[in-house]
């Protein structure tokens, strides 16, 4: 619209000033995206597996979806999902799995995601952040060099009794956590689910694995309005 802006700029470390020169460029706007994940360092033992969340803004009402490329993944680690944010999400939880043969190493990776929006062929690389808390803030910084690291098996692997769940609003699962660990680890391990969309419920009794214990449970519950689709937890 016509009128009057009021535009600041900063960079990307939040610094500004009369030192750091910009060009500002206004075009029409069109339909478009970002996309970002928050860990800017992926551990993972042989044998084992790790989640990537992949966050997607979405710019001037672009709702379709967006196919994810990993670039540079160790030899013997893939993705256990198909890598697609879907039409009208705006993330993702990728599943890394690393084979017990997988290279022991540790190398800079790349995820790009690509749309074609209007007959154009739309490709960004994703911003990595490292997000840290101090007194109960948290801040996102972006890093330039994402790493991903494979090393000898873990003291602990994590199981699942069952690891497609289908649901009809208003049903439930029981689904038994279990853990597999080596000679002399009795570590209590506390446990999260991570990437429920919303209308969904999930329980965890205990929400940790005392000590010299091997296994938990988590009931999961879809609510009436739980959204249709599959969701990669």
């Amino acid at each position: 619209d016509n009128g009057d802006y009021f535009v600041q700029i900063r960079d990307l470390y939040g610094k500004g000033g009369d030192d750091y020169p910009y060009r500002l460029f206004a075009t029409e706007a069109t339909p478009d995206f970002r996309l970002t994940f928050s860990q800017d360092r992926l551990w993972m033992g042989q044998g084992n597996r790790t989640p990537l969340h992949v966050v997607a803004t979405r710019l001037n009402g672009y709702n379709g979806e967006i196919v994810l490329d990993l670039q540079g993944l160790p030899k013997g680690v893939s993705t256990l999902v198909n890598p697609v944010i879907p039409a009208g999400r705006n993330d993702v939880f990728l599943v890394l799995n690393a084979d017990m043969g997988a290279s022991i190493q540790v190398q800079p990776f790349r995820l790009v995601g690509r749309a074609t929006i209007d007959k154009r062929r739309i490709v960004h690389e994703a911003q990595a952040l490292e997000t840290t808390q101090r007194d109960n803030n948290t801040t996102n910084t972006p890093r330039e060099l994402p790493t991903i690291g494979v090393t000898e098996p873990l003291d602990m692997v994590l199981g699942l009794s069952m690891e497609k769940i289908a649901l009809s609003p208003g049903e439930s699962r029981e689904v038994v956590v279990k853990i597999t660990c080596k000679a002399g680890f009795n570590a209590k391990i506390p446990i999260a689910v991570l990437g429920v969309p919303g209308g969904v419920t999930v329980t965890v009794n205990p929400p940790e694995i005392p000590e010299k214990q091997n296994e938990a449970k988590i009931v999961i519950k879809a609510e009436g309005n739980a959204p249709l689709g599959e969701f990669v937890f």
